[in-house]
């Protein structure tokens, strides 16, 4: 197989960021102190932490299950465990997990529109949220009487961006024009790879606008859980570890560190959102050390049993289309 240029321009950036990222987080922590205190935590930490990596773990098919028609449970979550082990692991893993979840819908019989739907509108409010939550972090700390004014003018921009891509999606949705044009351009895609596979942009169309106006309440409701049980790890740490910090400047501490996922350079953001949120977790106030043991628990607790999970669910799949 060869590799372009932007291919390897792209792996190249991954494993440079990659390289920095985490030489610059193994020599700036304190690891001896970092271990004694993630080890000084409690049964019950350990407990709340075993709850929490499930909770995420059966929580996060469910944006799948509600917008797919005759999707099982089982199977949603299959799929959406698998791509989150591809995307989080391999380098340029975000898009490879797209195609994954198109390859297992249509291996379980959904059609390419319901296919297209399911994917557009669970990703467009994964960024909805992620875009959403540096905003709602800082009102939320605002009303707890504090403040954190460096950050207001990045929040802004956040939220310019998620009013611009709400527009833009729902006017997308409702233009016929628009759906013919990009109906017309997937098959002179599909011509120039001799490929006779088409997809009616229409039916695509209305169809997601169907689900949207159906159930984005629940979609919405959905989209917050994941966000928060993916959080929650984060302050069950910090406050284990009996740090001076706010629950609200947790929260917008990893808010902000989430935005730097919206650009995929390293699997996962790992270095990058982990070194964002270091920076803002010491700005509030926590040590070091703490916050370093924090981290790389909420990186643990959220990311390592979805990983496997996810590992386990291609192997699944495999086998069972296999017989």
């Amino acid at each position: 197989m060869k590799l372009n240029r932007k291919t390897l321009f792209t792996l190249s950036l991954t494993v440079v960021i990659l390289i920095f990222g985490i030489n610059w987080f193994v020599n700036y922590a304190d690891w001896e102190t970092t271990r004694r205190l993630a080890l000084s935590l409690d049964r019950l930490n350990l407990a709340v932490f075993a709850v929490i990596a499930v909770l995420n773990a059966l929580i996060y098919p469910l944006p799948f299950k509600v917008t797919t028609k005759n999707l099982s449970y089982v199977r949603a979550f299959v799929i959406r465990q698998s791509s989150f082990a591809i995307a989080n692991t391999l380098p340029a893993g975000g898009t490879i997990g797209v195609a994954i979840i198109y390859v297992m819908m249509r291996a379980f019989q959904i059609s390419s529109v319901a296919s297209f739907a399911t994917i557009s509108i669970s990703g467009v409010f994964n960024v909805m949220m992620t875009l959403g939550m540096p905003m709602l972090s800082l009102v939320l700390l605002a009303i707890s009487g504090q403040s954190s004014s460096r950050l207001v003018l990045p929040a802004i921009f956040a939220g310019i961006l998620l009013i611009i891509m709400i527009s833009g999606f729902v006017g997308i949705l409702r233009s016929a024009v628009f759906g013919e044009k990009v109906e017309n351009l997937f098959a002179r895609i599909m011509k120039a790879f001799k490929s006779q596979r088409t997809i009616s942009f229409t039916k695509f169309r209305i169809s997601t606008y169907e689900i949207l106006k159906e159930k984005w309440v629940r979609l919405l409701a959905i989209g917050t859980a994941i966000q928060l049980f993916m959080f929650s790890a984060l302050p069950v740490a910090l406050f284990g570890l009996e740090q001076n910090i706010g629950f609200f400047e947790i929260l917008v501490a990893f808010a902000f560190a989430r935005l730097v996922t919206l650009v995929p350079i390293t699997p996962g953001g790992i270095g990058t959102t982990d070194g964002l949120m270091l920076a803002l977790l010491i700005g509030f106030g926590t040590t070091l050390p703490a916050a370093t043991a924090s981290i790389l628990i909420w990186r643990t607790v959220y990311y390592l049993p979805q990983v496997v999970l996810g590992l386990v669910s291609v192997i699944f799949w495999q086998l069972k289309i296999n017989r």
